[in-house]
């Protein structure tokens, strides 16, 4: 469950970066570079962030969640 968990957490970090690529003008993405110190370094924000964008149906969201849960 781990494994899967940080597979999962990695595309939903890439997800994430190529949603801000594609909204952001190229100067402004440098803001989203680090995220190591904000809400989405962790697991449960990067699935908020993603919902948020409407990148998740409702009931991938809740699955997501589920695994979250278990994965702390």
């Amino acid at each position: 469950m781990l494994i899967i968990a940080s597979i999962l957490e990695e595309k939903l970090r890439q997800l994430h970066n190529f949603h801000v690529a594609a909204i952001t003008y190229p100067s402004e993405g440098k803001i989203f570079k680090d995220l190591s110190n904000t809400q989405l370094s962790t697991f449960a924000g990067k699935i908020q962030i993603a919902y948020a964008y409407g990148h998740l149906f409702r009931e991938d969201y809740k699955d997501l969640q589920q695994i979250g849960r278990a994965h702390v």
